[in-house]
């Protein structure tokens, strides 16, 4: 995924993903993957540089946000380790104003964006970084 996916895609390095991996349990063993949080800052990053384009970002942030591993100051930690501080705040922005209780502060630019491309597109929004189709024919098999 990582080696075909769009430019934008989240800016740490392959190795240091993989060092900081954690174990978690499955009813086929153990599996290597990202912490929570990690995974928090992923998401909210991929679906940031995408406006949320698919509405299930901004519901598995909101979901992510009522777990109890949810520790908003170690996601603002990460997200400044990786330069994505502002696109986890914003993300977060846009799902308390939808799923939570937003605060009395206006709407960053970013999340009234977000909103008026899905109002401007009738909820079918096109996606805005196109992969132009430049797909070998190996990663289309």
């Amino acid at each position: 995924h990582w080696r075909i996916s769009d430019s934008f895609t989240y800016p740490a390095a392959t190795q240091d993903l993989l060092d900081t991996r954690v174990q978690t349990s499955t009813p086929y063993g153990e599996l290597g993957t990202l912490s929570f949080n990690q995974q928090f800052v992923y998401v909210c990053f991929h679906a940031y540089e995408d406006y949320l384009l698919r509405l299930r970002y901004l519901i598995d942030v909101c979901t992510a946000m009522q777990q109890s591993s949810f520790d908003r100051e170690n996601m603002k930690t990460l997200a400044s380790r990786y330069g994505a501080e502002k696109q986890v705040s914003e993300v977060i922005e846009l799902a308390e104003y939808f799923f939570g209780e937003p605060n009395n502060q206006s709407l960053s630019n970013y999340a009234i964006k977000v909103i008026d491309h899905f109002i401007s597109s009738d909820s079918f929004p096109k996606r805005s970084h196109p992969n132009l189709n430049h797909w070998a024919r190996r990663d289309k098999n």
